[in-house]
């Protein structure tokens, strides 16, 4: 009643939403059926998605009907001229307008506009990754609510409004912290295990090399000096070799790097042509060494981590280019 004589004052229609689907008979408040021509039919769902969910939500719109340059729209808002203007000037139509109350409105938005999926989750190992989860599934753009509930054993059931169009599989699955395995996909559930990360192999060698150089600092070079080089190398590897038992072997690993410092035992770092345009000091051998490892170990099925490259027992420099 309200909505009717708020529309009749306002000289335009008021709308009885039908949230199966039809919209009722609507009347201007004098008994005059109004609109017949237009709410006779059901909601267009085409008509409705001209426009977003956000844009619908923002102005408390629903287009009901469209047709012949004309789109038919429900108002929540009496002074909608503001968001009518908006519209016309965002879909290029005229736009004939209706008044409904808010809570209809509102509702017919969210049933009309968005979706419902079941998305089941199994492997998850604690309530700290089920927030992050929800969370992260919440911040996609396509979602609009969720309603969960968790079990014990790892099971994660999630009611997810969504736009009708959103392909909400593959944008779940494309969670960059998580690494989901979908496993089925039907109308309105989609079910997805959680993978463990892989376990990962940390392995270590140490080398020794005995070694002298010299330091330009400010235009005068230091004094020739010894060092009794430590060379600490860290592989990583997510893989079993040699029938699932060892990563690679340690006698390979140490026969690599002891070739690549062979190179440099008992020398002059400053003469070899490593240190033709920088001086030999230990960040600087660290980074040369590192590089030369790596291509050393291409073969391996293992990642050079990094080295540690001790000129002291006391005083040592770590170099990686390893993904942190």
């Amino acid at each position: 009643e309200v909505t009717g004589a708020l529309a009749e004052a306002l000289g335009i229609d008021a709308l009885n939403l039908d949230l199966q689907g039809t919209m009722g008979s609507a009347t201007n408040g004098t008994g005059r059926a109004a609109g017949q021509r237009i709410l006779s039919c059901p909601v267009d769902v085409h008509a409705a998605h001209l426009i977003s969910l956000e844009t619908a939500s923002r102005l408390a719109a629903l287009p009901i009907a469209c047709a012949d340059g004309e789109v038919a729209v429900a108002f929540a808002d009496p002074l909608f001229e503001p968001a009518a203007e908006e519209l016309e000037d965002l879909l290029g139509l005229r736009v004939r307008p209706y008044l409904a109350p808010r809570s209809a409105v509102e509702d017919a938005i969210q049933q009309v506009m968005s979706a419902q999926t079941e998305l089941v989750v199994t492997g998850l190992r604690d309530e700290h990754q089920v927030d992050l989860l929800q969370r992260s599934i919440l911040a996609l753009p396509e979602v609009i609510r969720l309603e969960s509930s968790y079990s014990r054993n790892g099971t994660l059931h999630m009611e997810v409004s969504h736009q009708p169009r959103a392909d909400l599989a593959t944008r779940v699955q494309q969670l960059p912290a998580f690494k989901l395995r979908l496993v089925s996909q039907h109308p309105g559930l989609v079910r997805f295990e959680l993978l463990s990360e892989p376990g990962v192999y940390e392995l270590r060698v140490d080398v020794f090399f005995e070694a002298r150089h010299f330091v330009t600092l400010e235009g005068e070079s230091g004094p020739i000096h010894p060092h009794s080089y430590r060379m600490q190398l860290r592989c990583r590897s997510t893989q079993l070799k040699q029938e699932g038992h060892v990563v690679v072997g340690f006698r390979e690993l140490r026969q690599s790097a002891e070739e690549v410092v062979g190179a440099y035992n008992n020398r002059l770092l400053n003469n070899l042509p490593q240190f033709e345009t920088m001086q030999p000091t230990t960040e600087n051998l660290a980074v040369v060494l590192y590089r030369e490892l790596r291509q050393a170990l291409a073969d391996f099925s293992v990642e050079l981590s990094s080295i540690t490259l001790w000129e002291s027992p006391t005083e040592a420099v770590t170099y990686t280019e390893a993904a942190l």
